[in-house]
């Protein structure tokens, strides 16, 4: 899929570094062309770095056959609208208020992974602190006195697991 971009800002810069840095499964996004009137955008300097072809006049996509989506990102609807008369028929093109929605859902779904990485890690660390690290009895109690967790060391001591004094009030044990 052969994208065009209208708007070289700071959006166009970090979409161009997106699709530089990930492998997708389905399809084959690649930039061949970026169009801002200013030449020091951060987007088009981003461009230049990836040899990506750039003009200061996106009518110029218009003459090519090589472009499957334009995407506008300067946030001028009289923009979006010229580029809907203009484009070619099988060419599909979309606004930056479409684009702001895929941002958003990967800003979600980066949001979620990351939580998800950083919890399993946290988890990893807890457990070798008061497994491994601590020598001491370690019991964590709920505000109800119910055990929520213990170490290795006081489970042995009792001769219990910790899954059997999970759960169980503090003062029973």
């Amino acid at each position: 899929m052969n994208i065009a971009i209208v708007g070289g800002g700071e959006r166009c810069r970090v979409l161009l570094k997106t699709l530089k840095k990930y492998t997708f499964q389905e399809l084959d996004p690649k930039v061949v062309i970026v169009a801002d009137k200013r030449l020091d955008a951060p987007g088009i300097k981003e461009a230049l770095n990836q040899g990506i072809e750039v003009t200061t006049d996106y009518n110029e996509f218009f003459e090519r056959d090589d472009i499957d989506l334009i995407i506008e990102l300067t946030g001028n609807e009289d923009v979006f609208y010229d580029i809907l008369n203009k484009k070619k028929k099988a060419v599909r093109a979309f606004n930056h208020e479409t684009a702001q929605l895929f941002w958003e859902l990967s800003r979600i779904s980066a949001a979620h992974e990351t939580t998800k990485e950083e919890l399993s890690k946290t988890k990893t660390l807890y457990n070798v602190f008061i497994n491994e690290l601590m020598e001491e009895d370690v019991m964590i109690i709920t505000p109800d006195y119910r055990i929520r967790d213990t170490n290795d060391t006081l489970a042995k001591k009792l001769g219990l697991t910790r899954e059997e004094l999970i759960g169980r009030f503090c003062y029973e044990i």
